[in-house]
């Protein structure tokens, strides 16, 4: 065997040997490489796994950037990390995080202008490699010397994310470097952040949405609401002005339904004869320039029936500028302009009577100082208005009389002070220009605001002149007619007394003759006639005493016993007559009243009298009966008798000043005219009730 030849072969199967453990080295180290490498994935997508399940009950975006953040570091061993997120709706909406660099508010803005100009350079949703002069953009917040950078911008939500790791140039050898290898697993976790950050701020801006449509909903139901139960009448009109929608109060203002109206034009079936054609003018320009409107037009009801209403007209335009609808406001204000007519007729009334009665009104602001008269003061005063405009008050006061100014500072201080609500004065005023001077008669009056304080003064001023001129002319006068009727009085009550004195001096010595047995019957019988003239003229006298001693003595109360009263009446005349007469008296109740003791005796004999006096001739069955009868009020005297009695025109006349309502019985028509006289003069009166043929009832009413 050729030794050579086998060596050659050994040492050929040996370089081969060698060859294949060479290559099944390598193939194994490729082996470990790739058993690191897929180890290394494992654990990537377990540290993925891990932070998407920390993030997964998370829905503050805030706080799954800040878990974001931590996780970019632990699994790519980054050493400086920078999330953003840009709202483009809102700067103060923005959000950036760090790790590994200091970025500071004051930085903010500056730092994610960098950022945006660096993703310029890359395209969204790709992660890209940081060039040299992408890295000299974050030199002020970190010196790195490489880093990857993922853009991702999302337009329907209008917001730009931007996640950066780097490595800084000081520690660059204790970091593994940022290979292009690396972009498909950055790119899978910054496509696993990216889902993240929109699942949350769409779950968020879902959220804000559901909250704002449910707060929409609620001010739409309230709104609904109002408009449903309000008493104005609300119509909801088209851009063209047909009506969609009207609530209940426009049914009850206007009678008509929603059915009645829907599809119409308000002003086509609410508007009539006496709507003023220039508001509707109005209402017209201002929608057709969708401007807001505010007028109070008359309208009519289905009834026919005109009202007033109060009409606001509102356009609603979106945001685009595009005209909706147009919403009305009506208010029924009838009754309100009712009384408005009502108190402008009685303005205008008060304004008229004011100028008829001569009364003049002013008005004095304290504030302003600002002073208004009206024509009637100045017409007062005597003066030109344009001579006393610049000061009112001023010139009022100057022409008080200086007896008066006193009173007149402490009357306005004590309204000023709020010692009093008003006051009246009477004072003296020089007027014109020829110093005549006048009487006032003035009312001031005080207004306050809601604290109490005086805010203005107004008034009134009457010249009292005449009347108060008349008025010391009627005292002079009743003084003098007091004096005449005094004297009057004296004279009367001397010349009665002196004439009743010869009277009674005849009726004596016609007493006396009639006894002597010489005298004819026809002597005797001119006696007894001159005694029916002397008894007469002597009653005359003693009523004209009567009715003086009434108007001249003063009324005097006293107590006293009206049964005892009575009876002495009935005893004086119980023979007065021929005829037999029957008294009764029936007392219910006291006999004691309190009264004017003297002229009830007067009343009494007088009425009692005129009943005897006028009982039937011949009749043997006359009576007078008296009945008292007394309550907390008053006490009442009924004298009733079967007398002559009086018709319906006598009994309207009985108490007129020497009426006679027949010849019987001697009398000056005088008695019951004092009788009238004497009960008024105590605060009583009488009233009659008589039938001819029949009889005759007077009732004495005497206040307790």
């Amino acid at each position: 065997m050729d030794l050579t030849g086998q060596y050659d072969a050994l040492l050929a199967d040996y370089r081969e040997l060698q060859f294949r453990v060479t290559r099944f080295s390598a193939i194994e180290q490729q082996l470990i490489n790739t058993r690191n490498k897929l180890d290394d994935e494992l654990s990537y997508y377990k540290k993925l796994i891990d932070f998407n399940s920390r993030t997964a009950a998370v829905e503050d975006v805030n706080t799954y950037l800040t878990i974001a953040v931590d996780a970019f570091v632990e699994i790519f061993e980054s050493e400086v990390v920078i999330v953003a997120i840009e709202d483009e709706s809102s700067a103060s909406k923005h959000c950036m995080l760090s790790e590994g660099t200091s970025i500071t508010e004051a930085d903010r803005d500056r730092a994610l202008k960098a950022l945006k100009k660096i993703s310029t350079f890359g395209c969204s949703g790709k992660a890209f490699v940081l060039s040299k002069s992408n890295l000299r953009e974050l030199n002020a917040y970190c010196e790195c010397s490489r880093g990857v950078m993922y853009y991702f911008r999302s337009p329907d939500m209008k917001y730009s994310g931007y996640l950066v790791a780097m490595i800084s140039s000081n520690n660059a050898l204790q970091y593994t470097s940022i290979q292009v290898s690396d972009i498909p697993n950055l790119t899978l976790f910054f496509h696993a952040v990216e889902s993240g950050i929109a699942n949350r701020i769409k779950s968020q801006t879902i959220s804000q949405q559901l909250a704002e449509l449910a707060r929409v909903n609620l001010e739409h139901k309230k709104l609904s609401l109002i408009a449903t139960k309000t008493k104005s009448s609300v119509i909801i009109a088209s851009a063209k002005g047909q009506i969609e929608w009207v609530n209940q109060a426009f049914t009850k203002i206007t009678g008509y339904t929603s059915e009645e109206a829907f599809g119409k034009k308000p002003g086509d079936f609410l508007q009539g004869p006496l709507t003023d054609p220039v508001v509707t003018a109005r209402i017209s320009a201002s929608l057709s320039r969708r401007e807001a409107i505010e007028e109070v037009i008359v309208n009519y009801r289905k009834s026919s029936e005109i009202y007033y209403n109060n009409l606001e007209i509102i356009p609603i335009i979106d945001e685009n500028g595009e005209l909706l609808n147009f919403v009305a406001l009506q208010k029924d204000i009838t009754n309100e302009y009712k009384h408005k007519f009502e108190i402008e007729a009685m303005n205008s009334r008060f304004a008229l009577i004011a100028e008829k009665s001569k009364l003049g009104m002013w008005e004095w602001e304290i504030d302003s100082q600002l002073c208004k008269w009206s024509d009637t003061l100045v017409e007062i005063f005597d003066v030109n208005r344009a001579d006393i405009e610049h000061d009112y008050f001023g010139f009022w006061f100057s022409r008080i009389s200086p007896e008066f100014i006193g009173p007149v500072r402490e009357s306005i201080e004590r309204l000023l002070g709020g010692l009093e609500e008003y006051n009246e004065l009477e004072l003296k005023v020089i007027t014109g220009n020829n110093g005549t001077e006048k009487v006032i008669k003035s009312l001031t009056v005080a207004e306050r605001d809601n604290s109490g304080r005086v805010i203005r003064l107004f008034g009134t001023n009457i010249d009292v002149t005449q009347e108060r001129e008349f008025e010391a002319n009627i005292l002079r006068k009743n003084t003098e007619l007091s004096k005449i009727n005094h004297e009057l009085d004296n004279f009367v009550y001397s010349v009665s007394h002196d004439l009743r004195s010869p009277l009674l001096s005849i009726k004596g010595l016609i007493d006396i003759v009639t006894v002597d047995t010489t005298l004819s019957s026809k002597g005797k019988e001119f006696l007894k006639l001159i005694g029916v003239s002397v008894s007469r003229l002597d009653e005359n006298i003693k009523e004209i005493l009567d009715y003086s001693r009434n108007s001249r003595l003063g009324v005097e109360f006293v107590d006293f016993n009206l049964e005892e009263l009575i009876v002495t009446i009935f005893d004086d005349l119980r023979y007065s007559t021929g005829n037999p007469i029957e008294f009764s008296l029936n007392i219910e109740g006291a006999a004691l009243i309190h009264s004017d003791k003297t002229r009830i005796d007067t009343v009494l004999k007088n009425i009692i009298g005129n009943a005897v006096k006028y009982l039937k001739k011949g009749a043997t069955d006359s009576y007078v009966k008296l009945k008292v009868s007394s309550n907390d009020s008053e006490t009442r005297i009924t004298v009733h008798d079967n007398g002559i009695g009086m018709d319906e025109k006598t009994k309207l006349k009985v108490f007129d000043m020497f009426f006679r309502g027949t010849n019987q019985g001697a009398g000056t028509g005088l008695g019951l005219y004092i009788c009238s006289e004497v009960i008024g003069k105590i605060g009583g009166r009488i009233e009659v009730e008589s039938t001819l043929g029949v009889g005759t009832t007077f009732s004495i009413i005497i206040n307790r």
